[in-house]
């Protein structure tokens, strides 16, 4: 496979908003003034512009109807414009032993077997000092057993197959990776390259998730070279430096630079840990690391599960694939994985907090169908909070098909190459108190009904929101574990309608072409109001003259760019009669290096009183809401 990314600096700091300070700064020629009444800006400019249409994103236009099968959901529908502007902080990609596995101290329960990566098979393992495989704990643990994997790198997990409820763990403080690599030695020299024999039969992912551009993605093999990770070309001569290709029909594996006193790894197994059915509920897995796998590191289908300080890294395709209910998703890492870092699907009462999901789709599969950080499909009634998302070569967090009143409450996203948040085939959801910072698209509502942003703070993105409905709605048709009928009768259409945007702080445009709340609605070309329930009590915040346009907005007919909000209200009235444009300094740090409020600031308590429930959703995650007054954005001011 193809890595990617090449960054310049690595940030792995695990911050959330509930103990946010940023730790980058943005440019400083990026400050606040302008606003509503200020001076008029470039009096020549082409006024033409301001009632130009949006482009056209992808849509075929003589496609007039509604796609109806649930299985072309997830067709794209965002232009590649949209989903490829890059973030203006580049990061560099974290190798594997940057990346640490936690170090835990879980107890020892009575009973435990014992495993390590040389552990004796014919060893009872009910001591730490004569272990036994893996393997084997697995065949002789009880329902509800526990396993505790001494420290090393553990290479014979193959598709090993869970079939009771059990906790692995690792030992207290020893740190276990479970690996889908082998160690190659035995090169020979051919001239300026270097090969061995090589007869690993890997599956390929889906073509859909094939972007044109970068075809090499298709080949899950992957190899390492003292933990760095070598570059995969589609033909022999293509070799060089730094670069290696797999002859399938040779049977050889060959570098482009001498391993002589080297350590090279190679991907040979395509799963971790497979487990499935309703008997494995009450599993933990807790402390492992697992990397280096061409399929997922785990796949798991059962109910109430948890999945507490592991790590899911350099894996080709995806780190976690989850399916079920009520699971407990906690202080993971998912970084560098090749299509999405967390796949989850078919869940109900998701807890997924205070993970760091970083830097996946890393082997650059297509943006528009599935890779992400984390995608979430036919998901209900979850939660995900104070997670940290940064660096993803894709959309951060993506909802889709189906995603039933889900709370994305106080997390980071940041410097993504993608969208921050994307809300598509959704109802009912929460977007509260999180912080989007230079990324392509802040927040996106995608055939979204009934949504409640209230209170981020969206900074540097080249655009802040974007609303819109696309040719798709639910015909009720049922395939397999989605349930079409059931959702349309709880009202989820996927058409998108009765959505609220409020409290919200736009600030820092990336230039004068931002747009802070894109509402044109291209695709469909009708009025942007019939996609809203209220748009409100939101910031404005202009940088000089940038950016151009505050709200683009379609009054009926076509798409416009409004630059004031008097404009915009006279155009279409009782939409945000009571928002702002700031020319106050807002934020504590200089140049925005620290995000809350400053003290002092007006907009401490500007903003509309807080739903009950997004209240309780916000301490819940434990951020601090002021004893009078609610703020505008995600955070208050003063002392953290």
């Amino acid at each position: 496979m193809k890595k990617q990314f090449t960054l310049a600096a690595v940030t792995l700091s695990g911050l959330t908003l509930a103990t946010f300070h940023a730790a980058q700064t943005t440019p400083a020629e990026a400050q606040q003034n302008g606003g509503d009444g200020a001076k008029k800006r470039q009096q020549n400019r082409n006024r033409q512009n301001q009632n130009r249409p949006n482009r056209r994103n992808g849509q075929n236009a003589q496609n007039n109807a509604r796609i109806t099968d649930p299985d072309a959901a997830n067709a794209p529908i965002a232009d590649r414009e949209t989903f490829n502007v890059r973030s203006k902080v580049e990061l560099r990609a974290p190798d594997l032993a940057e990346i640490a596995v936690p170090r835990t101290n879980y107890p020892i329960p009575a009973g435990a077997l014992f495993v390590s990566p040389t552990g004796d098979a014919g060893a009872p393992g009910t001591n730490r000092e004569r272990p036994t495989t893996l393997a084997n704990a697995l065949a002789k643990a009880p329902a509800r057993g526990t396993i505790v994997l001494r420290g090393g790198d553990y290479r014979d997990v193959d598709n090993f197959k869970i079939e009771r409820p059990v906790t692995l763990q690792n030992a207290p403080g020893e740190t276990v990776w479970i690996k889908g690599s082998d160690i190659v030695s035995g090169f020979a020299p051919d001239g300026a390259r270097w090969f061995v024999a090589w007869d690993k039969k890997l599956t390929h992912p889906r073509e859909n998730d094939i972007d044109k551009a970068n075809p090499i993605a298709r080949e899950t093999d992957m190899v390492f070279v003292n933990g760095k990770s070598v570059r995969q070309v589609a033909a022999l001569n293509e070799l060089k430096s730094g670069t290696f290709f797999v002859d399938a029909a040779a049977k050889r594996l060959y570098l482009g630079d001498d391993p002589t006193g080297k350590v090279v790894e190679a991907t040979a197994r395509e799963t971790g840990l497979f487990a499935r059915g309703k008997a494995l509920a009450g599993s933990s897995l807790r402390g492992l690391g697992f990397a280096h796998y061409a399929g997922n590191g785990v796949d798991w289908i059962s109910s109430d599960v948890t999945f507490e300080n592991n790590v899911f890294a350099w894996n080709a395709a995806r780190g976690l694939t989850l399916h079920g209910d009520n699971h407990l998703v906690r202080g993971n890492t998912f970084a560098c994985n090749g299509l999405v870092g967390f796949n989850g699907v078919y869940m109900k009462n998701l807890l997924f907090e205070n993970n760091r999901v970083l830097f996946n789709n890393i082997e650059g599969f297509r943006k528009t169908w599935a890779a992400a950080g984390t995608k979430m499909i036919v998901t209900k009634d979850s939660t995900i909070r104070n997670n940290l998302y940064e660096g993803n070569n894709a959309a951060a967090m993506w909802l889709d098909i189906s995603v039933v009143r889900n709370n994305v409450i106080g997390n980071t996203i940041r410097h993504n190459q993608g969208l921050g948040i994307f809300f598509e085939l959704a109802h009912e959801g929460v977007i509260a108190f999180n912080l989007l910072q230079d990324n392509n698209v802040g927040i996106m509502l995608s055939d979204a009904s009934a949504a409640r942003v209230w209170n981020n703070t969206l900074v540097d993105n080249a655009k802040g929101i974007i609303v819109k409905d696309t040719p798709r709605f639910n015909q009720a048709k049922s395939e397999g574990f989605y349930k079409g009928a059931e959702d349309l009768a709880a009202g989820v259409t996927w058409i998108t309608a009765q959505n609220e945007i409020k409290n919200n702080l736009f600030a820092l445009p990336r230039n004068e072409k931002t747009v802070f709340l894109d509402a044109g609605n291209s695709l469909q070309n009708k009025n942007s109001a019939t996609m809203f329930r209220a748009v409100d009590r939101n910031v404005y915040a202009r940088s000089g003259d940038a950016p151009r346009a505050l709200v683009r907005w379609n009054p009926g007919g076509k798409p416009a760019d409004y630059e004031s909000l008097e404009s915009f209200r006279a155009a279409n009235a009782g939409f945000e009669s009571a928002a702002t444009v700031s020319a106050n300094a807002l934020f504590v740090g200089a140049n925005g290096a620290d995000y809350r409020l400053a003290p002092d600031s007006p907009l401490l308590n500007a903003g509309e009183p807080l739903p009950a429930d997004i209240a309780a959703a916000a301490r819940a995650a434990g951020i601090a809401l002021p004893a009078t007054g609610v703020p505008i954005g995600a955070f208050a001011g003063g002392a953290q």
